[in-house]
């Protein structure tokens, strides 16, 4: 559990960074929140993989693969949040 948290921790941390500073360049909201979320998958996956697996990154077939459901289950989420909140 220590490591599970230790990688979310890291991970917001870089989420949060990223989010400030197109913040600072753009002043759009949404647009800020949807690219840093987009590049936080990567990096959330990466860190989880390492802290919490102890997986090395070796960019192999199933890294990639894992990625992709990685951002697929995201996406779907990112796209249904919306309207099963608004239901």
């Amino acid at each position: 559990m220590l490591r599970y948290t230790l990688s979310c921790a890291v991970s917001n941390v870089f989420y949060f960074a990223l989010y400030w500073s197109l913040l600072g360049i753009t002043t759009s909201v949404g647009t800020c929140v949807f690219l840093a979320y987009a590049a936080s998958v990567s990096w959330q996956h990466a860190l989880h993989r390492v802290i919490v697996y102890g997986r090395s990154l070796t960019l192999d077939r199933q890294y990639a693969s894992e990625l992709a459901a990685t951002y697929a289950a995201y996406s779907l989420s990112f796209v249904l949040n919306p309207l099963i909140a608004s239901a």
